[in-house]
């Protein structure tokens, strides 16, 4: 039996892609487990890479049908946060 840390460090996992790098513009890269199971016809996916926190809300939120002001209304309330790389320049100054 083998640890998370001891599996995602067996060479025969890393070189089948079960265990996978994702890149991060904040900390960099780090392996992550990925998909044991392969299929003949199911391409690799290329590139993984972190969303900041929060970097799809408001798109996701409009899709269910959200307008703006409710999804404002949502930070307001402290209900969702992002990452504060993604807050509007005049919440960014405001907070300064």
């Amino acid at each position: 039996m083998l640890t998370l840390n001891d599996a995602m460090a067996q060479p025969h996992l890393i070189e089948r892609g079960t265990v996978r790098k994702v890149s991060d513009p904040q900390i960099g890269e780090f392996a992550i487990p990925g998909n044991p199971v392969r299929f003949s016809e199911w391409p690799e996916p290329r590139e993984l890479k972190a969303d900041l926190l929060g970097g799809t809300h408001d798109e996701i939120l409009s899709e269910l049908g959200l307008s703006p002001e409710e999804i404002s209304g949502l930070y307001a309330e402290k209900v969702l946060v992002r990452d504060p790389a993604l807050r509007p320049a005049t919440e960014k100054r405001q907070r300064a």
